[in-house]
């Protein structure tokens, strides 16, 4: 936040993380590289089996990304990540390196066979995700473009894992926002 300095996930090609420098329009990989910077706290990230595996960091396909702003120039940094794992991977960005380092802190992988698109922080420490798409459903892309309910938000925090929130249930659940106040 207030810097020259984007994050961005990358859905096609070998994926990975970027930061980019809007002045000078420099894109760098900053995950995964080699080495890759890897810590899991499984504390919080208590059921993550580990750091994505070196054929998944082969393609690390990412999707949906949200940044949780921290102090002293640590954020937290989510993104979805299509790979061996459905699953939400989550970074310690420091900002004051330059351009802007991650390293890998934990993941939460979403239950068959939800298909994640979008992901957006909680106040509390826990985010919500979105379901577009089911995974191994051949027929799941023309219910959705038939406007058939298809997928929900799903909510995830330490020690409960996933659990849809009800009433959320949409055709095509894609795109998140959330207040400040997370409510």
């Amino acid at each position: 936040p207030g810097s020259e300095w984007i994050a961005a996930s990358s859905y096609g090609g070998k994926g990975g993380i970027r930061i980019i420098n809007v002045p000078d329009k420099k894109s760098t990989l900053a995950y995964p590289t080699d080495p890759a910077k890897e810590r899991l706290d499984k504390k919080t990230y208590d059921t993550c089996p580990g750091p994505p595996t070196p054929d998944d960091k082969a393609a690390f396909t990412t999707h949906g990304i949200a940044l949780r702003e921290g102090r002293n120039s640590l954020h937290t940094l989510y993104t979805v990540h299509h790979g061996k794992r459905e699953s939400i991977e989550v970074f310690e960005l420091d900002a004051k390196a330059k351009p802007p380092a991650l390293t890998w802190i934990g993941c939460a992988v979403a239950p068959d066979p939800i298909g994640l698109n979008e992901v957006v922080p909680l106040p509390d420490g826990g985010f919500i995700g979105t379901d577009f798409l089911a995974r191994g459903d051949a027929g799941a892309r023309a219910k959705m473009s038939a406007g058939e309910v298809n997928g929900a938000l799903w909510e995830w925090h330490t020690g409960k894992g996933w659990q849809m929130i009800p009433g959320s249930e949409a055709s095509g659940a894609n795109g998140l926002e959330i207040s400040k106040d997370g409510k």
